[in-house]
């Protein structure tokens, strides 16, 4: 798959993250996600693929949280 195409589909995928929609259909392919983390998971494998294809590192965020108790 390109990389126009991979993040066409990463555009349709945030729009329905953002909708709450778990339901998408690109051409004549469709797939149903349980739920928004099963969406969340597809979307990461996307930016995996998409950096891979453009030879880019996928950015990470790290929490680290300290408490003093």
């Amino acid at each position: 798959m390109t990389t126009a195409e991979l993040q066409t589909k990463r555009d349709a995928l945030i729009g329905r993250i953002a909708d709450a929609v778990k339901s998408i259909t690109t051409g004549d392919k469709s797939v149903t996600y349980a739920d928004i983390a099963g969406m969340e998971k597809a979307l990461s494998i996307l930016d995996g693929e998409i950096a891979a294809s453009t030879g880019t590192r996928t950015n990470r965020a790290l929490l680290i949280q300290h408490s003093n108790g």
